[in-house]
């Protein structure tokens, strides 16, 4: 079976960019790269956007809630709204990506233990090929980890080689 993939960028929203996420600047940079690469070949994009409480930063409708506006969608670009850490619980991804034939999915965005790691699990166990560019995703330090390691420890004891490939972010833009 020939290999279809999707761009999936996962909660890349103002205010969680707004808040320093660790390398914030590299995500947002590499994000826009593969970005202009897929724009210019028909590989699906995806966004996933967060919809928390009233309230809080990421309430529906509010400016933290919105895409960060450096890699916003274009017009023809999907976005799934979410309300859990899993883009895939309640939401129309896994019924869009079957509806396009899509077996790979490139998945970029915040946070790395939290909705990445949780829509990487969920992607791998619907039988998606899951591939996720080095050092990019990102997350912010909490009392237990930096940053820096939780991204480490994910990339290499949870995801790669279980759930996902960790590819260098030169081999994600090829395989877009």
């Amino acid at each position: 079976m020939k290999k279809k993939f999707a761009l999936i960028i996962v909660d890349v929203q103002t205010d969680l960019i707004l808040s320093h996420p660790y390398q914030k600047d590299t995500l947002i940079y590499q994000t826009q790269q593969l970005l202009k690469k897929v724009r210019n070949h028909s590989t699906d994009i995806v966004y996933i956007r967060h919809n928390d409480k009233r309230g809080t930063p990421l309430e529906k409708g509010t400016s933290g809630w919105q895409i960060y506006s450096e890699v916003a969608p274009a017009a023809n670009e999907w976005i799934i709204d979410k309300q859990y850490n899993s883009a895939f619980k309640n939401t129309a991804l896994h019924t869009y990506l079957q509806s396009k034939s899509i077996t790979d999915l490139v998945i970029v965005g915040l946070q790395t233990e939290y909705c990445i790691d949780a829509t990487i699990k969920v992607a791998f166990e619907l039988g998606y090929d899951v591939h996720v560019p080095h050092q990019m995703t990102s997350t912010f330090d909490n009392r237990f980890l930096s940053a820096k390691d939780l991204i480490d420890y994910f990339e290499t004891k949870i995801w790669n080689d279980r759930y996902a490939k960790v590819c260098s972010f030169e081999e994600a833009l090829n395989y877009l």
